[in-house]
């Protein structure tokens, strides 16, 4: 790859939304994984965004069993708790 196909740390933040998606060229896919590859800073970033991602899931998600009729904040009021201990 030359320096001019070389993904800079700029560029693959704006790249890692639709590289998570899958929505990027094969071309580009691999330019961004030869970058993380490289690139220590942006591979932790990456690690971050992926976990953020998760936490946002998992607080967002249905709870199997949970009361469909919950009054409107409680859930997250509860999950605020526990997370707080």
């Amino acid at each position: 790859m030359n320096r001019a196909d070389a993904v800079t740390c700029r560029r693959l933040v704006g790249l890692l939304t639709a590289y998570l998606d899958e929505a990027l060229s094969p071309r580009q896919h691999r330019r961004v994984r030869e970058h993380l590859a490289l690139c220590e800073n942006c591979a932790a970033y990456l690690a971050q965004l992926r976990a953020t991602i998760a936490l946002t899931e998992r607080r967002h998600a249905v709870r199997p069993g949970a009361p469909e009729s919950l009054p409107a904040g409680l859930l997250d009021t509860v999950l605020d708790a526990l997370h707080r201990r």
